[in-house]
């Protein structure tokens, strides 16, 4: 058996070798900094003040990944409302709530047109959503040998 490596701990190198370790292998995980998470870290941006970095802007993870890894034992998941809070310079935050009503109503303050096009606009995502998510979950058609059905 070839050595799997895997370069950098975020999240995504930390699932990978999960499911490589699950499946038998014994993968090295290298990072360079001193703390392993990646995007779903929170850090320290002012003496006392610590921030999520990025990964709860990319929505949830996937359930069957936090079925698999057991995370809901070990990991407390937040769904914070609101969403994102955007400052401007000229004093009007713009804020994203759970509620597509009540973000709407917060849009309409910087632009009547956006905040009756949102409600749609979710709808939108949440269609294409139901689409895609599925997609996740199967295994990529194989590059050296692909079948007929893979062209689909």
């Amino acid at each position: 058996m070839h050595p799997l490596i895997i370069i950098g701990a975020g999240h995504n190198g930390l699932v990978t070798a999960f499911y490589l370790a699950k499946a038998g292998h014994k993968p090295l995980v290298l990072e360079r900094r001193h703390v392993v998470g990646g995007a779903s870290i929170t850090e320290e941006i002012a003496p006392g003040h610590h921030c999520p970095t990025l990964a709860h802007a990319m929505g949830p993870m996937r359930p069957g990944v936090v079925r698999d890894m057991g995370l809901e034992r070990r990991v407390e998941f937040l769904r914070p409302d609101p969403r994102l809070v955007a400052l401007s310079d000229d004093g009007r935050p713009l804020v994203l709530w759970r509620d597509v009503a009540r973000t709407a109503e917060a849009i309409r303050a910087h632009s009547p047109s956006d905040a009756a096009q949102y409600p749609e606009f979710c709808a939108t995502l949440e269609r294409l959503a139901a689409f895609l998510l599925p997609l996740l979950e199967r295994t990529p058609p194989s590059i050296a040998a692909p079948q007929a059905g893979d062209m689909w």
